[in-house]
């Protein structure tokens, strides 16, 4: 990173004044003046006292007095504002950089830090991650770490380029044996880049299979680490390794993998898709959740959703929400009954 130039010193801290309304007056009849104290005192006024507000200007280098006389220069603003603040930029600008300095230095320690605490009895069982970056750091720690499997259930397709990232180090995993299931949403399929991607992993040898709905992001290390959404605080992620609750997510993460379908030559064109979504849509609508909120659980886009219920509502012959959902009782598709809030 560049080196800012340093500044000539001047007074630091907080005791530089403020500009009152005295020293606003002198400023504007030394300029008016040309710096003529005798004709500014003048014209300012017995009320007005000259001597504090050219002391103020002095301190702020809106005034340079003139060697020998009792004239004073007024400094343009933006001069003045240069020699006062530059120093205190310049500072602050190698305080960052010293503190971002050290705390490079100090995550330099992290993975030290996390072998330790892996073996200690009294280690924490889970760990939070402030940021995407913390993430992608620790996935990349702990992967080489892994033996036997890698399950990931993913309710939203990333970016392509993130895509093509996570390949690479899916294809070093899978070249080591290790087992490896990848869950997505069905509208995984409706987008070729998806498919190619889910094809590339199922080539490598993953499992790759989708669903309607899946809950949240997780990614499970063998048995003994879950990665997990966070959204409160300032964090984004947890690492949990708490082996009661990650064996618990693997039980979740069977229940979804056995409900999901298989990626198969046919599959990015079938019926069954939008069929089981519709199904899915149903359940939510049952539920009494907001367009918005069935958008979000079931990774489609708010138009989307409204084309879908748009095509149920000719598809069953009926005009509103309600008579849908009371076609989709009689026909058996959805319980009329409450869900269990457990």
């Amino acid at each position: 990173m560049p080196q800012r130039p340093r500044q000539s010193a001047a007074p630091s801290g907080p005791s530089l004044p403020g500009l009152g309304p005295d020293s606003r007056l002198v400023y504007a009849a030394l300029i008016e003046e040309g710096g003529d104290l005798a004709q500014v005192r003048a014209k300012a006024g017995p009320g007005t006292d000259v001597d504090a507000a050219i002391d103020v200007l002095t301190r702020l280098r809106l005034v340079h007095r003139a060697a020998g006389d009792d004239t004073y220069t007024p400094v343009s603003p933006g001069e003045a504002a240069e020699e006062v603040a530059g120093p205190r930029e310049a500072a602050a600008y190698e305080a960052l950089e010293e503190a971002a300095s050290l705390r490079r230095l100090l995550r330099e320690l992290a993975p030290l830090y996390r072998s330790a605490a892996s073996g200690s009895q009294v280690s924490a069982s889970s760990e939070i991650l402030r940021d995407s970056h913390e993430v992608n750091a620790r996935i990349q720690e702990l992967i080489p770490g892994v033996r036997k499997s890698v399950a990931s259930a993913q309710p939203t397709m990333a970016a392509p380029e993130i895509l093509e990232a996570s390949l690479s180090m899916d294809r070093a995993l899978l070249a080591r044996g290790i087992a490896y299931r990848s869950l997505f949403t069905h509208t995984a399929r409706r987008y070729h880049l998806s498919v190619a991607h889910l094809r590339a992993l199922q080539d490598l040898g993953g499992q790759v299979r989708t669903a309607a709905l899946i809950p949240s992001r997780m990614i499970l290390l063998d048995d003994e680490y879950a990665i997990l959404p966070v959204s409160s605080g300032e964090a984004v992620a947890a690492v949990v390794r708490d082996p009661p609750v990650v064996a618990y997510l693997h039980e979740f993460f069977d229940y979804l993998w056995e409900r999901g379908q298989r990626l198969t030559d046919e599959a990015a064109g079938e019926d069954r898709v939008p069929q089981e979504l519709e199904i899915a849509i149903l359940h939510e609508l049952a539920e009494g959740r907001t367009d918005e909120a069935i958008s979000r659980r079931l990774g489609i886009s708010s138009r989307t959703l409204r084309r879908y219920l748009s095509a149920m509502l000719d598809s069953f012959g009926v005009e509103t929400r309600f008579q849908l959902g009371m076609a989709a009782v009689r026909q058996g598709l959805i319980s009329g009954e409450e869900s269990d809030p457990m």
